[in-house]
């Protein structure tokens, strides 16, 4: 928090650190949150407010990581990122927003921190008991307008990652016993549910020296298209296989060998 404030991000000012404690600015004003439900704020200012404060965040400089990660001049590499940022996390001072709770900060890609502030949002607009339900909807759909959309990059996007794969799940499970991670799995598997791998990163072919992605005109990968099932999925890994998509280590597939369904595990990198 200091860091991002020294670069003149918008976060309280911290006089003291000692340990776990620390000595901060008390802050005047109310949150996002109660400016809203007391009808000072509109959505729509809120959501250009929180699209604002992101922007600002992952344009600063990483303490930690590297600012372009493969060296392209893309800015695809590591960022600051808060990891809640959303309306009870904002505070409307007189020197403007301020962000407080750092306690989740860490470094990594920029659309992991937008697409959590949309999980958050999103947790509210769905819920049709909740009294915010409608304008959480309404800021949520204003905040996606205004971060551009492609929250998932970071997760559907396995070329930018060297040794994944992108996988379409068809079915999802929890096993309380773990694959083997080398020879055949006994017994069978349901013929015709396993899953099938749409891109791969560098790395990820032994085939190829480059990336295969369905749509991008690099297919042509010997395992994008590969019917595969999936193990440790969600081990060290922000998401499972209940979702459209999964971007997992290539080692972490196993590869469905005939009709009746048989599973051997791959473990070539």
């Amino acid at each position: 928090m200091a860091y991002v404030g020294s670069l003149g991000f918008p976060v309280p000012a911290v006089y003291e650190a000692r340990g776990t404690d620390l000595v901060m600015e008390r802050l005047d004003g109310r949150t996002m949150l109660s400016a809203l439900i007391a009808g000072e704020l509109d959505a729509l200012a809120a959501a250009d407010c929180l699209a604002d404060l992101h922007r600002r965040l992952h344009a600063l400089p990483p303490r930690l990581g590297e600012r372009d990660g493969d060296g392209d001049g893309d800015g695809d590499g590591d960022r600051i990122l808060h990891l809640d940022l959303h309306p009870d996390n904002v505070m409307l001072t007189s020197r403007g927003p301020v962000l407080i709770d750092w306690r989740n900060a860490t470094e990594g890609p920029a659309d992991l921190d937008v697409a959590l502030s949309a999980v958050i949002l999103a947790q509210v607009a769905v819920d049709r008991e909740h009294p915010l339900a409608p304008p959480a909807a309404t800021l949520l759909d204003a905040f996606l307008d205004r971060v551009g959309g492609g929250l998932l990059t970071v997760w559907t996007a396995p070329w930018r990652h060297a040794g994944t794969i992108r996988h379409s799940p068809q079915v999802s499970g929890i096993s309380s016993t773990p694959l083997p991670s080398s020879s055949p799995v006994t017994g069978k598997a349901p013929a015709g549910l396993a899953g099938v791998v749409d891109a791969v990163g560098d790395g990820a072919d032994p085939g190829r020296a480059g990336s295969g992605r369905v749509g991008s005109g690099r297919v042509g990968s010997g395992r994008v298209g590969q019917r595969v099932w999936l193990f440790m999925a969600a081990a060290g890994r922000p998401t499972g296989t209940a979702a459209e998509f999964t971007v997992v280590p290539a080692a972490h597939r196993a590869v469905e060998t005939g009709a009746v369904g048989k599973v051997l595990v791959d473990v070539t990198p």
